[in-house]
Order: C-alpha cells, then structure tokens, then sequence
C-alpha cells in the first residue's frame, strides 16, 4: 500500500532542486549566453560539489534502472528521488500514490530576478 492509498492526494507543494543547468537548458537560445549561473551565495563550491555528486547518482540510478525505494524517509535535497529528474520524480510520486502534483522551483531572490528577466525577454522578442 502506498503512503497516499487509500486518500486522493494532490500534492501542490513539490519542490525541484536546481543543477548549474536548470536555467539554461529551460531558457530560450537566445537568451543563454547572457543569463548568470547559479549562485549559491556562501554555500559555493562544496555544494557545487555535492550537486554533481548527487547527478551522478542520479544518472547512474536511472541507467541501471534502480527501483526508487523509501521515498518518505529516505535521502532528502538533491539527492532525493526526482529531486531534479522529472521522470524520476514522476516515479517517486507515483510511489507515494499522488494522484497529481504541482511542482515549483525553490528559487532565491537572484535566480527569481534572473527567472523574471528571462520572462520579459521572451516577451519582449515576441512582441519585435
């Protein structure tokens, strides 16, 4: 049985942790070459790191075909299920017997500037 059953669940608080990447690969070309990496402030290079370690984990989980096991009390953050894979978080929520969910990022004041601005890019190029 699932965590969910036997409820109807839809879950509207799901969270999407950010790779170095998540801006870039989501923006319009054209924009790319002017948008900011991720900034992570103080935390810096040893969560950079551990970012990349948990990618990896990721990529390797997913390529072996690894089942997602104890999602409620297991690895938190990036190295949660689905915590930046949308496949995997589909599975992970499908695990906990979501019925729907709404995903959003966990933006920083910079990276929602940065989000906001690339937004009126594309409106702005739209418009031209």
């Amino acid at each position: 049985m699932s965590y969910a059953a036997p409820r109807a669940i839809a879950d509207a608080d799901s969270h999407i942790m950010e790779t170095q990447d998540w801006v870039e690969r989501h923006a319009d070309p054209g924009i790319r070459g002017r948008l900011h990496p991720l900034a992570l402030g103080k935390a810096g290079g040893a969560t950079y790191q551990l970012i990349e370690r948990a990618v990896g984990k990721v990529r390797a989980r997913v390529e072996a075909g690894t089942p997602i096991e104890n999602v409620v009390s297991g690895v938190k953050g990036w190295h949660a299920p689905g915590a930046f894979d949308p496949v995997e978080r589909s599975r992970a929520l499908d695990d906990l017997g979501f019925s729907r969910h709404h995903a959003l990022p966990a933006p920083r004041r910079r990276d929602a500037r940065r989000a906001a601005a690339c937004v009126h890019e594309q409106r702005k190029a739209a418009a031209a």
